[in-house]
């Protein structure tokens, strides 16, 4: 018997109906047993219907779906359980299931689903899957689809229609195009969180700034309670027991908390976003990000605003099983329609108007080191210097408790001979607080690097043209007075008159120096100025000279960064051309400038020479003054941004 012959006798028949075996009816008669069902009649418990009649219970032959002309029963796999070409389908692959075929046809919306329709690889029809929602070619959808929303595995929020319908989400609480929603824009750094909802023709400003910081009260056996199942379930201190979270504080109850004399006595502070050594505090992370919906107006039930979260650039590799917690917390916590989750030194790199350089990221602990390449961050070149803020604020307080000018005016101002007990230290950092806030511009002057390089960096500063030269060589040694060498050759009135212009040009400096200074004022001594002199610029140095004998810079690791053998020489030459500073310590305008001159022995040594393989200049950006809102602002604010402008 031929193969023909064997296919005939399986699924043919005669004129009349098949009851045994694998037989099909033929033209007019269903069957029972078969696979499928006629043209004219519909199939019997395993067999679709034919070209005009509705299936059955489904099956594998006609699919249990009605012909061209009628709708089809609870599916299957031929048919797909769905209607023909223009009737609506009705279950899916075998029985309930979704399946193949499930929605509607070329003009009518899908029932129940399946890949043409609703349903999904595992869900039944009308909660989602592959189909686009529902609709055929002209109709819009029903409750999601991957065409327009749910995924594999999900039910349809997102929905949408078909190939000439129009995307809707669906839901029992919702129903809303995607093109109305309003974004919501969300740059988690270390220290401070920066958020918005919706998009102005002028890209604004962030509507809200929270401080990435909560306070639990001091631990007591009291305070201590079972764990409730959280959020995150992999405790990395393996700890069973949690402080009760009705008793922690953020946001504005941190801030008036903090005014208590005796705050620290009975709160403990926490930064859950910073790094450290102990693990990450997920918990921590959860509750302040879960008051940001209350202070953006979000509604928690019924949450269509889709967010671009930008998360902290530590660890500078963002690992997937990171990325994959924050989408959990997003989805679960925050419910939101739709994520995108975009790097921060991408961020910073589009609001600072490129797509290939190098970003360094300052935060409280370490400095993170990002290279860009065509849009694309080469994780791989990633570089963290342990060396960051919190250094810098303990050095510049070890400075000021050293200075005997400073020891003077805080004697005269709090109006004391001898100091007691930790007076001086509480007085200090309230001064190195205040710094820290206020003085950002010209109050203080970073110096520069002390090396005779004549090279040129161009610098892309607020106060310069984007195409302006800033000369390194005249930087580090225009100001330097030249005290010339007396001679024989010279008279002894010569040499007089040298020797007086040289006391003058050093007296002159002297004064300078002297008059270097700036007057504050601190909370203890509200109506007391204190001067404060030329220390102030070395507030930096750590982050420049290394933190102790031997330590990293951020311009070393910055050049480590740059000898990855991943790159190649043009990819190098090219990143030069763009150097981002970002972080909080960007709010100081004179540290970029200073760390251009510290990249001096990374270029050539004169830009006459050429070379394919060095650069000759290196280019400092910074955030184009086209942006209106962000005329004069300082490059802490640039993965916010870049943020808005992906989301837009």
């Amino acid at each position: 018997m031929g193969l023909m012959d064997q296919l005939k006798d399986k699924v043919g028949g005669n004129q009349n109906s098949n009851q045994g075996g694998q037989g099909g009816g033929n033209y007019d008669q269903s069957n029972q047993g078969g696979q499928g069902g006629g043209y004219d009649q519909s199939g019997g418990q395993g067999g679709g219907g034919g070209y005009d009649q509705s299936g059955g219970q489904g099956g594998m032959g006609g699919g249990g779906g009605g012909g061209y002309d009628q709708s089809g029963g609870q599916g299957g796999m031929g048919g797909g359980g769905g209607g023909g070409f223009d009737q609506s389908g009705g279950g899916g692959m075998g029985g309930q299931q979704s399946g193949m075929g499930g929605g509607g046809g070329y003009d009518q919306s899908g029932g129940q689903g399946g890949m043409g329709g609703g349903g999904g690889y595992d869900q039944s029809g009308g909660q989602g899957g592959m189909g686009g929602g529902g609709g055929g070619y002209d109709q819009s959808g029903g409750q999601g689809g991957m065409g327009g929303g749910g995924g594999n595995d999900q039910s349809g929020m997102g929905g949408g229609g078909g190939y000439g319908g129009q995307g809707v989400f669906h839901s029992a609480e919702m129903t809303y195009a995607l093109r109305d929603a309003q974004p919501t824009v969300l740059h988690v750094d270390t220290d401070i969180i920066r958020a918005a909802v919706g998009l102005e023709e002028l890209f604004v400003l962030p509507t809200v700034t929270l401080k990435a910081c909560y306070a639990v009260p001091r631990a007591s056996p009291s305070t201590r309670q079972p764990r409730e199942p959280s959020l995150i379930t992999d405790e990395p201190n393996g700890n069973t027991e949690t402080e009760d979270h009705s008793l922690w504080i953020v946001g504005l109850a941190l801030e008036e908390a903090r005014t208590d004399p005796q705050w620290e006595e009975k709160f403990e502070m926490r930064w859950p976003f910073r790094s450290s050594e102990t693990g990450e505090d997920w918990d921590g992370r959860e509750f302040v990000l879960s008051h940001l919906p209350s202070l953006l107006k979000l509604p928690s039930s019924t949450n269509t605003s889709p967010l671009l979260l930008i998360p902290p650039p530590t660890p500078s590799s963002l690992p997937l099983p990171t990325q994959a917690l924050y989408t959990q917390f997003a989805f679960e916590r925050l419910k939101v329609p739709v994520l995108s989750i975009l790097p921060s030194p991408l961020a910073a790199m589009f609001a600072l108007g490129a797509t290939t350089g190098i970003v360094l990221h300052v935060s409280r602990y370490t400095s993170e080191i990002s290279i860009i390449v065509d849009s694309v961050v080469r994780w791989e070149c990633c570089v963290t210097v342990h060396v960051g803020q919190a250094d810098c604020e303990a050095w510049f307080e070890q400075l000021l408790m050293g200075d005997d000018g400073l020891d003077k005016e805080l004697r005269q101002a709090a109006e004391v001979g001898d100091w007691k007990g930790g007076q001086k230290e509480r007085l200090v950092k309230e001064l190195a607080e205040v710094v820290w806030r206020d003085c950002t511009g010209d109050d203080v002057e970073i110096p520069m690097a002390k090396v005779g390089s004549k090279n040129s960096v161009k610098a892309a500063l607020a106060v310069q043209d984007d195409v302006g030269e800033f000369d390194v060589a005249r930087k580090l040694v225009g100001d330097t007075p030249q005290i010339p060498t007396a001679t024989s050759h010279k008279s002894k009135k010569q040499q007089s008159v040298i020797a007086a212009k040289a006391a003058a040009d050093a007296a002159a400096a002297e004064a300078a120096v002297q008059a270097d200074v700036i007057a504050l004022g601190i909370p203890s001594l509200p109506i007391k100025e204190i001067a404060l002199g030329p220390v102030r610029h070395r507030l930096l140095e750590p982050l420049l000279v290394g933190k102790g004998r031997g330590g990293e810079s951020v311009w070393e690791g910055m050049g480590r960064a740059m000898e990855s053998p991943s790159l190649n020489s043009s990819e190098r030459m090219a990143i030069w051309e763009g150097v981002g500073v970002v972080g909080e310590i960007a709010r100081i305008r004179a540290f970029a400038p200073a760390l251009m001159t510290y990249l001096a022995p990374y270029l050539l040594s004169s830009p006459d020479l050429p070379s394919d393989s060095q650069p000759a200049k290196a280019r400092l950006l910074s955030i184009p003054e086209y942006f209106t809102n962000y005329k004069n602002a300082t490059s802490e604010l640039a993965p916010f941004l870049g943020g808005s402008m992906v989301a837009k």
